[in-house]
């Protein structure tokens, strides 16, 4: 079990470089036979690969059918980025309680970083700045749960990122 584990993983990690780095485009299909075979595995660890990708908003699975990476309408882009914002605002209120000075340096380094790729038309090194930044500003606030909600909600703004 814990090969199917590792090799679950694997695929996951896959298939989330593929949708991130534009190899897969927003409603196109999972070529769940074709990946089994590039991996030379059944099916069960490509499955639970995915079902990870749809719990975290990137694929959708139409059970018994196929598939498919997932689009955003204009109103979930729009409820993403109120949620962003919401985030932000609760994380700076508790960095200013919890946060250090060499945390904040640390900070302001990232949105540096981040502002030099967006100068050099770096697209692909933005996008993950822009996510540790914010991932940066909830784990200074010590509130973990909100680290995790801001983690999941990245990889949803990565993508929107991407395609828009």
């Amino acid at each position: 079990m814990k090969k199917n584990e590792g090799l679950s993983e694997q695929v996951y990690n896959y298939l989330l470089s593929q949708i991130l780095f534009d190899e897969l485009k927003p409603g196109e299909k999972i070529a769940e036979a074709k990946i089994a075979q590039e991996f030379n595995t059944s099916r069960t660890p490509i499955r639970e690969a995915m079902r990870k990708l749809e719990s975290q908003g990137l694929i959708q699975i139409f059970p018994k059918r196929y598939a498919q990476v997932a689009t955003f309408s204009e109103k979930e882009i729009q409820d993403i980025g109120m949620i962003r914002i919401s985030l932000d605002i609760l994380s700076i209120k508790l960095v200013a309680i919890n946060g250090s000075k060499a945390e904040l340096l640390n900070l302001k380094s990232i949105a540096v970083q981040c502002l030099d790729a967006f100068r050099n038309n770096d697209g692909v090194q933005r996008r993950k700045l822009d996510s540790d930044f914010h991932k940066e500003l909830c784990r200074i606030s010590k509130n973990n749960l909100l680290f995790n909600m801001q983690e999941d909600l990245s990889l949803k703004i990565q993508f929107i990122l991407m395609h828009n």
